[in-house]
């Protein structure tokens, strides 16, 4: 009997130090936002590579609002002056009546018209350790935006495309809440996960381990 006890209170102390060393191993990852921000640099690098090298004055011309276009106009605005050019901001077409309010509409030597589609974060997957505690999270982030490029000079179109971006990664748990933010609304989501079966493993695990602990107190009470 107090073999069997002493097998069974092992087991239970094993168990339940597993989520304390199961993501020991794990790599230094990146926050949502660092990874949005990197995708969409990806994305103003494909724009801009589209303007010639000589040094010009380049529009911005967001056609509609969303929350990340600050993101997107940064990381263009960046491509193009390491480029050399000068980069200008045309809010008319996004701000609202032109009756309302008067605007000087940059001309520039070229128009970048953009309008940002898709900023998406998902976390897809999960695992866990005896259907109890999470060891990984699947990320999976996605961008879309549509940018035509327009040389002022001749009417050419020089881009007219829809620009998509994605990143699928996987997160320990020990990570996870180090790669939320509360910035904007695409840094942060529920995660998904496969509920009946979670569930079904969850109530076995648990049966598992109560029946356990009933045994090793029916053992040792017995001595």
């Amino acid at each position: 009997m107090k073999f069997w006890s002493f097998l069974i209170f092992s087991t239970l102390m094993i168990v339940a130090a597993m989520p304390l060393f199961a993501d020991e191993n794990s790599v230094e990852v990146q926050s949502n936002l660092f990874e949005v921000r990197a995708m969409l640099f990806d994305v103003a690098e494909k724009i801009g590579g589209t303007i010639p090298a000589q040094k010009a004055d380049v529009v911005f011309v967001p056609s509609v609002t969303h929350e990340a276009n600050d993101l997107l106009l940064e990381s263009l605005t960046t491509v193009l002056t390491n480029a050399g050019h000068t980069v200008l901001l045309d809010e008319s077409s996004s701000v609202g009546s032109q009756e309302d309010t008067e605007f000087i509409k940059p001309v520039g030597d070229y128009r970048i018209v953009f309008s940002l589609k898709e900023v998406d974060l998902t976390y897809p997957n999960a695992g866990r350790k005896f259907g109890l505690w999470r060891q990984w999270v699947d990320r999976d982030l996605f961008v879309s935006v549509h940018a035509r490029v327009i040389d002022t000079s001749s009417s050419v179109v020089l881009l007219d495309k829809l620009i998509n971006s994605s990143k699928y990664d996987r997160i320990a748990a020990n990570d996870f809440e180090t790669i939320e933010s509360s910035a904007y609304s695409f840094t942060n989501a529920d995660v998904s996960e496969s509920g009946v079966r979670r569930v079904l493993e969850q109530v076995v695990v648990i049966s598992a381990l109560s029946g356990m602990v009933a045994a090793y107190f029916a053992n040792t009470g017995s001595q």
